[in-house]
């Protein structure tokens, strides 16, 4: 009897402990969620961590059911309840040895899974089935052997939209599978006209083109067709009403502070899309024409799942949204778009959001229309979460695709291997389709859409390019700019015998004067993919031609030009390159324009002066008094050793104290302080802009900088990326509610950029933003201008957590400026 009873105790002990870790997994889940009015957030399961670890994927199976997978490797079947919470009834554990899951699809009578493994040759794709109709899978086969693994390994499996194949996604540490074609061909190279540099702290190194992919199988998993690449890591992605398909691309945050940074940000998924991923300091600009732009930017973040509103139980507008998930900063997206030429325009709205809530994937659930979302991943405890709306309907109104869109197809339709859906022409010879298919693919070389233009130069390098060099690069006097330029685009890409000498040379035919900023961008973008695809077989006239055309050119009103200019300029070794581009040095609008023509300096074999090297080594000094991501510095470090390198050895020893100097940690020394002018409300700011007669929006430029609103904030494509993107305040904000974000930043913060305050049990308080989690610690920013400074908080430390009521923003920024500077500085934001 007393050793039952003690049994006993001893069980009932464990019971006690086990449900004081379940409240407490519960409790840390539910902390700080918050949706938008109309829409409803439930918590109805919290993950037993010992038990059932971390889930991170999910998918629809029959019945209403929901399979997901634990990261460590185990699958679950889910039976919804019609109300209320799961539990542990409600979660079956499925007996199959398969493997971490970073992909699960219901489709044709079997459970497709995408195994992850971090180490190992077991990832790919996987189908589960049940032999013997008992309703339990019993045989798992591979049906696809991928390589490359971890967090940028295998992702997502979508089913296509005709129903006839799969989807399958990697990120850019996976290999593409074995094509059998490509809708582009795969002809990707770096195409860098100057030397890249790895990554400062040695992440992807060594890992090039084509990056992150998509590809098209069959239902078995072969017949691969490459779909889209140069991604940099696409967990999910999601097909729209249309057939459309969408994906949401990470950030490298480690590049924040550098020219090459791109915020995390929604692709339109194209056939044929690139979108310009190399590693380290080669990531393609989004100008560039052989590349693709985003729909909308939305800045740093995790971006995992994925998946359109489409069939659930939601307002018209929502049902038309995709749904994205950003783990680190615990955001549910729902991104609104609207037809944009052949593309579309979105804009981001926060629908769910949480401090912590990190979401990994969700679908939406036929049954009952809700939209089912897990959290975890990274060991973090982890939960099920149904989110359902006020006055919803499945009944949805559909945006037909508009013209233009319908030309991208046709021009998709030539596409190796046939579009997304599948129009591949029957064409009787392949006479007959070079002649059927040019008629129509070089007229819309020039197509007034920039997809079009791209969809129809992807085409075009189908055909062998004896075809329709010709037509591309015979003389005329009223050349076709676009066709022009996206033709020798498309020769120095496939045609690999062509004589770079003639390419450059067409291009110069083109009249400088006639063309736009896009045209000319378009043009120095073709010019250096000549140099940088033919460079040892230019001859020293075309180069010296090059030279003298773009000096010319340099320097331009347009910072993207600028930038392009002063790589070829560079890269056709100038002897203008560092004299004009010092001059940039002195006037950089922003430290990502002053880090770009320092890396470009760096290259030996320029024509120096001694004066000079001593200008360019001095402005390392202003580069080390900025912050960034976590490789910003070493970065820095970096462009700076191989300019010293490149130095002749008087020159280094001449310079020794200087580039010392230039190697030193920043002083910690504060701007000089502009002058008290008065501390402005609202009210007193609005009518005294309304009274200035003419503001000056370059000095509102120069004030831009100069009030350090680079540092957290981008407008028209530049400046830091930490705070609100500017560049559209003109169409969100009037008069007194821009300056009331102003001068009272704390009045409206915005959930996207709140802080959150951490009271610990020892009584010290930290505020910061969430930006990463990891087992049972919190990884906290307190400071938007140091991104890589992170306070590591254990969740054992805190005693609680309450969203911050004050803003990142510091108040009284405009306190020194003149009236007349705050009307230049609206001016510039509004682009007057």
């Amino acid at each position: 009897m007393k050793v039952q009873l003690k049994l006993f105790l001893v069980a009932f002990y464990c019971l006690t402990c086990f449900l004081s870790g379940f409240s407490t997994a519960q409790e840390k889940l539910s902390h700080n969620l918050n949706a938008i009015d109309g829409f409803e957030v439930e918590k109805i399961y919290a993950v037993p961590k010992r038990e059932q670890g971390s889930w991170i994927s999910l998918t629809n199976e029959k019945d209403g059911r929901l399979i997901t997978s634990n990261e460590k490797g185990k699958l679950y079947r889910l039976t919804i309840p019609e109300s209320g919470p799961l539990t542990a009834e409600h979660v079956e554990k499925i007996d199959l040895e398969i493997g971490p899951a970073q992909g699960l699809l219901y489709a044709f009578d079997s459970l497709y899974v995408m195994v992850n493994m971090r180490k190992g040759d077991k990832s790919g794709l996987y189908r589960m089935t049940d032999t013997n109709g008992d309703d339990k899978y019993d045989q798992v086969e591979l049906l696809q052997k991928l390589e490359g693994g971890g967090e940028h390994g295998p992702h997502a499996i979508l089913m296509a939209p005709d129903g006839k194949g799969l989807y399958i996604l990697g990120g850019n540490h996976t290999k593409p599978p074995p094509l059998a074609s490509s809708a582009a061909k795969p002809v990707w190279q770096e195409d860098l006209l100057l030397p890249r540099m790895w990554d400062a702290n040695g992440h992807a190194k060594g890992i090039l083109a084509p990056g992150g992919w998509i590809c098209h199988v069959d239902k078995n998993g072969k017949n691969a067709k490459l779909v889209a690449n140069g991604f940099r890591n696409q967990y999910d992605a999601a097909f729209d009403a249309n057939g459309e398909m969408f994906t949401y691309d990470s950030d490298m945050e480690w590049d924040v502070g550098l020219p090459w940074y791109r915020p995390t940000r929604i692709l339109h998924c194209t056939s044929g899309a690139e979108f310009g991923w190399r590693s380290g300091s080669g990531k393609w600009p989004e100008y560039y024409p052989d590349s693709l732009p985003s729909v909308v930017d939305i800045g740093p973040g995790s971006p995992t799942g994925v998946v359109f509103g489409t069939g659930a139980s939601f307002p018209d507008k929502y049902q038309r949204a995709l749904f994205a998930a950003d783990w680190s900063y615990g955001k549910l997206y729902a991104i609104h778009m609207e037809p944009a030429g052949g593309s579309y325009r979105g804009t981001a709205e926060s629908v769910v959001w949480g401090a912590p809530f990190p979401i990994t994937d969700l679908v939406v659930r036929s049954t009952d229309g809700a939209l089912y979302v897990t959290t975890g991943g990274r060991g973090v405890d982890s939960g099920l979460f149904r989110i359902s709306a006020e006055n919803g309907s499945t009944e949805a109104s559909k945006v037909e695709l508009n013209d233009i869109a319908k030309t991208r197809r046709k021009m998709e339709s030539f596409h190796g291997g046939g579009n997304l859906n599948g129009d591949t022409p029957r064409i009787a010879s392949a006479l007959e389709f070079v002649r059927h298919s040019l008629s129509e693919i070089i007229p819309n070389l020039s197509h007034e859409d920039r997809h079009v233009r791209f969809a129809a130069r992807v085409a075009l390098e189908q055909i062998p390019p004896e075809a329709w060099i010709d037509r591309i690069l015979d003389e005329t006097e009223d050349p076709d700019l676009w066709q022009q330029i996206n033709g020798v685009i498309a020769l120095a890409r496939v045609a690999g015998d062509a004589d770079p000498n003639r390419l450059v040379a067409a291009l110069g035919n083109l009249p400088a004067d006639s063309m736009d900023d896009e045209q000319m961008l378009g043009a120095l973008r073709a010019c250096g993919l000549v140099m940088a695809r033919g460079n040892d077989r230019i001859s020293d006239e075309t180069r010296g031609g090059i030279a003298d055309t773009i000096s010319a050119l340099y320097p331009s009103g347009d910072w993207r030009m600028n930038r392009e200019l002063c790589n070829l300029m560079v890269a056709a070794k100038s002897p203008d390159a560092v004299e004009k581009t010092l001059e940039l040095l002195k006037t950089a609008r922003t430290n990502e324009d002053r880090v770009h023509f320092l890396t470009c300096l760096r290259n030996p074999d320029l024509a120096w002066g001694l004066n000079q090297r001593r200008e360019y080594l001095n402005h390392f000094v202003d580069a080390n008094r900025n912050f960034g991501g976590h490789s910003y510095g070493a970065f820095i470090k970096r462009i700076l050793d191989e300019a010293v390198k490149a130095m002749p050895e008087f020159a280094q020893v001449k310079f020794a104290d200087v580039i010392a100097a230039a190697k030193e940690p920043p002083a910690e020394t504060q701007p000089e302080p502009r002058a008290f002018v008065k501390q402005w409300t609202v009210d007193e700011l609005v009518n005294e802009i309304n009274a200035v007669d003419s503001p000056d929006s370059k000095n509102g430029l120069h004030l831009f900088t100069a009030a350090s609103c680079t540092n957290c904030h981008r407008h028209s494509g530049f400046g830091g990326i930490m705070g609100p993107d500017l560049t559209a305040v003109r169409g969100r904000f009037n008069l007194p509610d821009l300056i009331s974000s102003m001068v009272e930043p704390s009045k409206n913060i915005s959930d996207q950029y709140q802080m959150t305050n951490f009271e610990l049990k020892n009584g010290k308080v930290v505020t910061g933003r969430i930006v990463n989690l990891h087992s049972n610690t919190y990884r906290v920013m307190p400071d938007m201008n140091q991104p890589d400074n992170l306070t590591i908080i254990k969740t054992g430390q805190v005693e609680s957590m309450e969203a911050s009521p004050t803003s990142a923003m510091p108040s009284g920024l405009l306190d020194t400026f003149s009236a007349q500077e705050v009307a230049d500085l609206v001016a510039y934001l509004r682009g007057e």
